[in-house]
């Protein structure tokens, strides 16, 4: 599973990954989306324009962000800006470039570590 936790919001990017999620669903029909954050159900209109409704599930608002995020094999963050920036001090466990999410997606964990993580 892809997933991004974010409250709906034009800077957050979520119709970016929504139009790239077209692409990965062509390539690998079986990966499966989920979008939580308030008011990502905004974004319905856009799924079912784009044939994604088997695949993208609008979560809405959820108090459950760690068991989704340990349940998800990718997270993705498409936001276009952050109130933390890149300098927050986070460290994310693992990295992709987007050109390797679909194969990523399908991988173990071992395989697909960012180096230096």
């Amino acid at each position: 599973m892809v997933a991004t936790v974010a409250n709906y919001s034009d800077f957050k990017g979520q119709d970016y990954l929504i139009q790239a999620a077209v692409q990965v669903a062509r390539r690998f029909p079986e990966c499966r989306f989920l979008l939580a954050g308030r008011d990502t159900e905004r974004l319905q209109g856009l799924v079912a324009r784009l044939g994604l409704e088997r695949s993208m599930h609008l979560a809405g608002f959820r108090t459950d962000v760690p068991r989704i995020l340990a349940a998800a094999t990718i997270f993705v963050l498409p936001s276009l800006q952050e109130a933390a920036g890149p300098r927050s001090g986070r460290r994310w466990p693992r990295a992709f470039p987007a050109s390797e999410l679909p194969s990523a997606a399908f991988q173990s964990p071992s395989k697909t570590d960012a180096p230096g993580s």
